[in-house]
């Protein structure tokens, strides 16, 4: 037995503590020989694992290889931590528990030229996973060694070559380049420069990437917002972070929650300039002003941290014990005493599934090229690019059309055949979130107008719309009234998206509101439950 402290710690952390407490103990001594810790642990480990057999490199590589060319664009696209999940992938549908929406596939251009090629994308995807990691367990230094190494790559001849030939492909489709891959990982470098206070580096690649078109175009609004963020904050240029804030806010790619982002920071930033400049700098970035939210306060009490990694954790009385639940199970509760009997935490999960089920026939129509390369896609590779409502506009403009139009037992018929016909296939819908009668009840709920703008938002720019929908739906199927609300707890704050999403379904006439959580200390209710068995004591004694 190995006295380690673990501390509650992941399969991870306990191997390297047991591998640090190996290096640091003496040798035991078994007759006139030595043998040290990391021998014992070794053997005790190969007895508990059994005969063990090592893949030949060459076949292993090409077998996978093999797998991740098949898998694009799938659930499996990527192995990680050493499985092959595109394997165990094809196992469930052979056995018939993995299902998959029906379409056409259709491959009008090669993604990759040659085999060299694939080799190289497959080596990006590999360093990408590296960086995601190193950042992941905050081992800044290897990150940043990872970052300047992939920035080398990045620049090399094979990477300009292959970006000529990127300008060719479909935009989605240059995910799978290997500069697609170098782009995601310099955006992720500059996060590490950040945090190893290099600023003047990461502003140099930040304006790298806002002076490219070809990679990563969703990603701008957040490249704007960084290059502003350090110009004014870290080098103390303002007036160089208010040239780019004039910029970005002209930049006709960002999304409405990274302009909303972008545009509370101009005003931040306007508030600490002279008079004179902010009025002016008003004028010039057409500021928006923007109402309160509605929103309602309840109190939730506090409990014990019980669970290692998790806040905001509460404590509610079932009966006669005490069970510890989510800031979202506060609400939903607090909702439920207000009329609202039925409700799902589950986020963008709800309208998604709405989305799903009312268009289903346009997101899977065919005669789009490439959108779907594989008979085992769950999306079409094109729903988050700019492409997605362009290639099927005249399809999505009917869908809207004919939604708005219909009648509540129309769309109720609609959502029940499609839930009929699909229930179980890999898809936007959640399943097991929601039945049918549920997703019947919300359609009565929202109606025939709001849920065509709702999918109209989330047709035209699905990648910047899939989240930030408001955490709680709570609906009274007796009265036919709907609540969307965003729970905050202790310390939260509203994210730019949510923001945006609220502004939109208000305007639509959604009942929604922010639910800010307070807590009741546990300390407090001790106190609480002490003074209430003091009070009883006292009562006992004059009785």
């Amino acid at each position: 037995v190995f006295k380690l402290k673990t501390g509650g710690q992941g399969k991870g952390s306990l191997a390297d503590s047991l591998l640090d407490h190996c290096s640091k103990q003496q040798p035991v001594l078994f007759g006139s020989r030595q043998t040290s810790l990391q021998q014992l642990v070794l053997k005790r480990a190969l007895d508990i694992l059994g005969p063990a057999w090592r893949l030949c490199d060459e076949p292993r590589d090409a077998w996978r290889r093999l797998l991740r060319l098949f898998s694009l664009g799938t659930p499996w696209d990527m192995e990680e931590a050493g499985e092959t999940p595109q394997v165990y992938g094809l196992q469930l549908v052979a056995a018939g528990k993995m299902a998959f929406p029906e379409y056409q596939v259709t491959r009008a251009h090669a993604v990759f030229s040659s085999r060299l090629d694939l080799i190289r994308y497959e080596t990006s995807r590999i360093l990408e996973t590296e960086l995601i990691q190193a950042t992941a367990e905050k081992k800044w230094d290897k990150a940043k060694q990872l970052f300047y190494d992939i920035e080398k790559l990045a620049k090399s001849t094979d990477a300009l070559e292959r970006q000529e030939r990127d300008q060719q492909l479909a935009p989605f489709l240059r995910h799978f380049s290997m500069c697609g891959v170098y782009t995601r990982c310099r955006c992720l470098g500059v996060d590490v420069l950040q945090r190893l206070k290099e600023h003047r580096h990461a502003i140099k690649v930040l304006q790298d990437l806002l002076g490219q078109k070809l990679y990563c175009q969703s990603r701008r609004g957040h490249w704007w917002d960084r290059l502003a963020l350090n110009l004014e904050v870290h080098l103390g240029k303002p007036n160089e972070a208010l040239k780019v804030l004039h910029e970005a806010l002209d930049d006709p790619t960002i999304s409405p929650a990274a302009r909303h982002a972008l545009v509370t920071r101009a005003n931040r930033l306007a508030v600490k300039m002279p008079k004179s400049v902010s009025s002016t700098l008003e004028s010039l970035l057409k500021l928006e002003k923007w109402d309160a939210l509605p929103h309602v306060e309840i109190e939730g009490q506090l409990a014990e941290r019980m669970v290692p990694g998790r806040t905001n954790l509460f404590a509610a009385r079932d009966g006669s014990t005490m069970e510890v639940i989510s800031v979202e199970e506060v609400a939903l509760r607090h909702y439920s005493m207000q009329g609202y009997p039925k409700g799902v935490h589950g986020e963008g999960s709800t309208f998604r599934a709405l989305f799903g089920l009312l268009c289903w026939d346009v997101i899977y129509v065919s005669g789009v090229p490439d959108a779907f390369r594989s008979a085992y896609q769950a999306l079409p590779l094109d729903l988050h690019s700019d492409c997605f409502f362009a290639n099927r506009e005249e399809h999505f403009l009917k869908a809207f059309k004919a939604i708005s139009e219909s009648t509540i037992q129309e769309l109720e018929e609609k959502v029940a055949a499609t839930y009929g016909a699909h229930c179980g296939k890999s898809s936007l819908v959640q399943w097991d979130w929601f039945s049918c009668t549920d997703i019947q009840e919300i359609v009565r709920c929202l109606g025939p107008t709001v849920l065509s703008r709702v999918c109209e938002l989330l047709a035209r720019q699905f990648r910047h719309r899939r989240s930030g929908l408001p955490d709680l739906l709570v609906w009274n199927p007796e009265t036919n009234k709907a609540k969307a609300a965003e729970v905050k707890g202790p310390g939260d704050t509203l994210s730019p998206k949510q923001v945006v999403w609220l502004r939109e379904l208000l305007a639509l006439g959604v009942d929604c509101e922010v639910c800010r959580v307070t807590a009741t200390s546990s300390k407090r209710l001790q106190k609480r439950k002490k003074n209430g068995a003091d009070e009883r004591e006292c009562s006992e004694k004059m009785d």
